[in-house]
């Protein structure tokens, strides 16, 4: 009886155990399959995808509606590979490659269905497990960065009451809680979009957050300022090329009138009347080109305590096919719609100005180097070259101010 009574214990044990074991493997394994779908094409993974019946609200409405937009916590599926058995309701995140457990993005989508299945055999103890897949260079339909919008001003680039027309919307990736940095560029070399009612415009690019008090800042932010473009993706800066495509998207989709696009960043200090000349001189080339500080090529950093790391499975390549910085670069908007066009055929990389690169590279688009972008705030000591320079990069809110102050380059 008593043997009974421990093998009877044993059972229960290790019966709850398994469980226990499997239920927290099904939850990592969904996690991990989110993320590494950014890097690694599926071939198994369906296609199918879930219909999301939300709809995205204009700056204009109330603070407490955007509020509530932003703080929804179901999500729609943030790829067109995921299906609707491993879609989880929480904002996508592509995270680093390295952090991720080796073979885990194997099969991913029909994980939970052979857990579920009795009567699969058990894979003999001699067969090697699956290995895992290098990022290829190119695919088909697996990256979807066309984001649902949160909140954003759909109208930023209508005519004005006068009748002014955008010529130029630029674009400015900004951190969820840099609510200073924003309002720095408002009140300085952004004013040259005149409220967004010239022929220059612009919006803040944003993911989402989970602090409360920062989703509260932006929904009054963006009601009051109208400026303001909140995707449905995880902000980080594993996400930045996420952002930027999302940018892309939207661009294209509220600003197709438009000639030229800037993309730049939130500690930037650009020189704005003066990049829209540029634009205007090199409109021929930047039909089929990205113009500012552009290199022919470049060599992935291996090393991952890096900022930029890249992995050998994330970019098995020896060599980039050069890159833009990111901190600022121009083009028109027939290249941003053939990015748009082309990027679900460019499996995710994490760094978004070589991810940009590989997209121009497949459609036979070039990088061009244009002499004065990212500067530093030197060039303002120095009238001559403060004429030359572009974009000054890497300064805070308060430097902003200081060089609008001190009308740099002017």
């Amino acid at each position: 009886m008593n043997k009974q009574h421990m093998l009877l214990g044993l059972t229960i044990f290790v019966t709850m155990t398994t469980g226990l074991l499997i239920l927290i493997s099904g939850d990592m394994s969904t996690l991990q399959g989110r993320a590494l779908k950014f890097f690694y094409l599926n071939e198994n993974t369906s296609n199918s995808s879930v219909k999301d019946n939300r709809t995205p609200i204009s700056s204009g409405d109330s603070v407490s509606g955007i509020i509530k937009m932003l703080s929804k916590s179901e999500k729609p599926p943030t790829t067109r590979t995921e299906t609707a058995e491993n879609s989880e309701k929480k904002p996508a995140v592509a995270q680093p490659e390295s952090s991720a457990k080796p073979g885990a993005a194997s099969s991913n989508a029909s994980e939970s269905k052979e857990s579920n299945s009795e009567k699969k055999p058990t894979q003999p103890a001699t067969a090697k497990p699956p290995q895992p897949t290098n990022r290829p260079m190119l695919c088909t339909g697996c990256f979807h960065s066309d984001f649902t919008i949160l909140s954003h001003n759909p109208d930023v680039c209508a005519p004005s009451a006068s009748g002014t027309t955008t010529e130029m919307i630029i674009m400015i990736t900004s951190s969820p809680d840099g609510f200073d940095r924003r309002q720095a560029i408002r009140d300085t070399w952004a004013s040259a979009s005149k409220n967004n009612t010239g022929n220059i415009r612009h919006v803040f690019l944003l993911g989402t957050t989970g602090d409360v008090k920062v989703t509260e800042g932006i929904a009054s932010e963006s009601a009051k300022y109208r400026d303001v473009v909140v995707s449905d993706f995880v902000d980080c800066y594993a996400n930045l090329t996420l952002k930027t495509l999302a940018g892309l998207h939207w661009i294209v989709d509220h600003c197709g009138q438009a000639k030229y696009f800037m993309k730049t960043d939130q500690d930037m200090y650009v020189f704005v009347n003066r990049i829209l000349d540029l634009a205007r001189s090199k409109e021929k080339t930047l039909m089929t080109s990205l113009g500012g500080c552009c290199y022919q090529t470049g060599k992935p950093w291996r090393d991952p305590k890096t900022k930029y790391y890249a992995s050998i499975r994330s970019y098995p390549q020896p060599t980039y096919p050069g890159f833009c910085s990111g901190t600022g670069y121009i083009s028109t908007l027939n290249v941003a719609r053939k990015i748009v066009e082309t990027s679900p055929n460019i499996p995710f990389f994490h760094l978004e100005d070589v991810y940009l690169a590989l997209v121009m590279r497949s459609i036979n688009y070039k990088l061009t180097m244009y002499e004065g972008f990212v500067a530093g705030t030197e060039a303002c000591t120095v009238p001559s070259r403060a004429k030359r320079t572009y974009t000054i990069h890497d300064i805070s809110a308060e430097t902003i101010r200081k060089l609008w102050d001190q009308k740099c380059g002017v």
